[in-house]
């Protein structure tokens, strides 16, 4: 039986997936615990147990508030790692089928206006 401790992404499950699983497990484990010591720990084991420790890492540094924004923050380090180095991580080939591409063309850049000291 898997418990929350060492729930890891299993190979192939989808990263909102792998968010439900760990969401499902918090709360069984940690079910007369407040909540927001359940969101910390959620959080955790959703960034440790990526089957892509490298981008999991990153994003626990982030410390992100939410499963949501962790799942999103996810997304856009495969995205700009892709970008930046004109492939993707190995591991990331499966999660990547589940990535919105949309998140990149939906980034606002700002104008430069005459006020904006650009350095």
């Amino acid at each position: 039986m898997i418990t929350f401790s060492n729930a890891t992404q299993a190979n192939g499950e989808t990263i909102d997936d792998w968010a439900d699983r760990v969401l499902t497990l918090a709360t069984k484990a940690f079910r007369n615990l407040p909540d927001k010591y359940m969101n910390e720990q959620v959080l955790l084991r959703f960034c440790h147990g990526l089957n892509d420790k490298e981008a999991g890492e990153n994003v626990a540094h982030m410390r992100p508030k939410s499963i949501e924004e962790a799942i999103d923050k996810f997304k856009w380090a495969v995205d700009s790692h892709g970008l930046m180095f004109g492939r993707s991580r190995s591991i990331s080939k499966t999660l990547l089928k589940n990535v919105s591409k949309s998140n990149l063309l939906e980034m606002k850049i700002p104008k430069k206006s005459k006020s904006t000291n650009w350095k």
